[in-house]
């Protein structure tokens, strides 16, 4: 977008509406651009952060300060701001294609992801070496380190690493309304439209990843993990709403 100067700055035009101080990275006032991402996770938008990288949702410039006089809350997986679908950043450790970037060394500032800056986006969560991203068409995008299975596409392989975000295999044509990654598994919960067509009736659990200590819900067999999304077992009418 014209508002984001390149990977060496941070957003002036939403500091500037947010009437915070502006510093590049390398500079010495360090402690003020860390400020400003606080500021923003709170005001503008939604931080994510996983071990070695973070996810940040931020609203478009012409929905920016509508969003931000919502008043809206920050969220530990991140969500819909006000009701506003946001566009997705991502900096930090780029190892295994966790960024969703091509890039070939780690990034120090938020940076738009490519794949995805056509896709409004209303949930997102971050693993130790996988991310997640739901849109708000209900798609469900993986990407990052396929060990453990841990981008649901069925594979497993410590090397293997997918740095492109795409839908799973097995979710293809699945509407989801939540996510929530942990170090090397992920639960997402499909919609299931209530009378009112929103999905707030929730819906099947699904899950996939490594499954030691029945982490996912389901039997796993002796290889410990799950490269396939499968769905929880629930007792019968039970739906999942919230994870």
């Amino acid at each position: 977008p014209e508002w984001w100067r390149g990977e060496e700055s941070v957003p002036r035009t939403l500091g500037r509406r947010l009437r915070l101080p502006i510093t590049r990275p390398n500079s010495r006032r360090r402690k003020k651009t860390q400020n400003l991402t606080s500021a923003l996770v709170v005001m503008s938008g939604v931080l994510v952060a996983s071990e070695r990288h973070s996810l940040l949702l931020l609203p478009s410039p012409t929905s920016g300060d509508r969003a931000a006089d919502s008043g809206g809350s920050e969220q530990q997986q991140g969500g819909v701001h006000g009701g506003q679908p946001l566009t997705l950043f991502a900096f930090g450790e780029q190892k295994d294609g966790k960024l969703g970037l091509d890039a070939a060394r780690s990034v120090r500032v938020p940076t738009l992801i490519p794949a995805l800056q056509d896709v409004p986006i209303c949930r997102v969560a971050a693993g130790v070496g996988h991310s997640v991203a739901i849109a708000s068409d209900g798609r469900l995008f993986t990407w990052g380190l396929a060990q453990f299975g841990c981008t649901g596409r069925g594979e497993s392989d410590r090397g293997r690493v997918h740095s492109y975000p795409l839908v799973p295999p097995a979710l293809v044509g699945v509407p989801f309304r939540d996510v929530a990654a942990a170090g090397w598994h992920t639960l997402a919960i499909a919609a299931a439209p209530s009378a009112g067509g929103d999905g707030a009736a929730g819906g099947e659990l699904y899950a996939w990843g490594y499954g030691g200590s029945g982490r996912l819900g389901y039997p796993v067999g002796a290889e410990g993990e799950s490269s396939t999304p499968k769905v929880v077992p629930m007792p019968p009418q039970e739906r999942v709403t919230c994870i």
